[in-house]
């Protein structure tokens, strides 16, 4: 009978900061197992992101798409979706709203789920672009229209959606409150809205890892406090009928991807030119795991009525 192996003899844990670096610096690193509890650490100074990475390019694209699966910027797949949608009692003859867009990976989703009509609005060229292409390669391109434009340019005629639907992206838009109350206008009497987005739990939560996730997403500001964005929205005329925080099952979406992507990180090709732009993803998602897993934050779905 083998003699059972000692500790000493079996295999020790690398690190997971240690083996972004051994990657990062094209070193061979030994096999290893994941180290789940330091995926939300920070990777190394010495694989600082590109400067001025918080926009949107092809290389921060295709970064994205190494970690997340070609044609996704987020861990949010198809099943989360589903998820969010499936109470609205959608179905192909629906016109749906839907704002932004980002790489269309949700307005794809919406189409092929429910076969309603998808009119996406994207203000980023570089995603904008990416959208339309993957929705021809979908045989989605009349089904899941993305349109490179402003919410207010995009012109969509006030009344005319059943749906509005808007996944992760308001957070980072300048003024909230004025695209709300375009979605708002776009939807029919009883027409529904749809949203996720960061939320404070109440007004004294906070703290330093929330500090630090706004502080790195350039263009984030502080969240409001769940009571007053389902207030907001209630004042441009809809009834909120749901709040509900899926702050946990986003990180773990988040978490589960970034473990995967790093449990192959060895025999990833990468090219070095992307490779910071792999380590900037990693670090702005590793500080918004930090932000929701400090409590106090959470990503709340919003489902909401029209009154009009």
């Amino acid at each position: 009978m083998a003699q059972a192996k000692s500790k000493k003899d079996a295999p020790s844990k690398t690190p997971l900061k240690a083996r972004l670096k051994a990657w990062w610096d094209g070193d061979v690193a030994s096999e290893s197992t994941v180290d789940g509890v330091s995926v939300v650490t920070p990777p190394p100074k010495t694989a600082a992101p590109p400067e001025d990475g918080d926009g949107w390019s092809e290389e921060r694209l295709a970064a994205a798409g190494l970690i997340f699966g070609d044609g996704r910027i987020d861990p949010v797949g198809e099943d989360f979706i589903d998820a969010m949608i499936r109470p609205l009692g959608m179905n192909d003859t629906m016109s749906v709203l839907e704002f932004p867009a980002g790489c269309g990976a949700a307005t794809r989703a919406v189409a092929r789920i429910t076969g309603a009509w998808v009119t996406a609005v994207e203000e980023d060229a570089v995603l904008a672009t990416a959208a339309e292409t993957l929705a021809k390669k979908a045989g989605l391109a009349k089904k899941a229209v993305v349109d490179n434009n402003t919410l207010e340019a995009a012109q969509v005629r006030d009344g005319s959606c059943d749906v509005a639907l808007s996944f992760g992206g308001l957070q980072n838009h300048g003024d909230r409150q004025r695209v709300l109350a375009a979605m708002a206008r776009a939807l029919k009497p009883s027409g529904q809205l749809v949203l996720t987005d960061f939320a404070l739990t109440e007004a004294k939560a906070g703290g330093a890892e929330i500090e630090a996730w706004i502080a790195r997403e350039a263009t984030a500001r502080a969240p409001d406090t769940v009571a007053d964005l389902t207030a907001l929205i209630e004042g441009l005329g809809l009834d909120v009928r749901v709040a509900e925080d899926k702050g946990a099952v986003y990180a773990e979406l988040a978490r589960t991807a970034l473990r995967d992507f790093m449990a192959g990180a060895e025999e990833r090709e990468v090219p070095p030119e992307l490779r910071a732009w792999v380590m900037r993803e990693i670090e702005f998602w590793a500080r918004r795991l930090a932000a929701l897993e400090a409590g106090g934050l959470g990503l709340y779905r919003i489902h909401a009525i029209s009154n009009g």
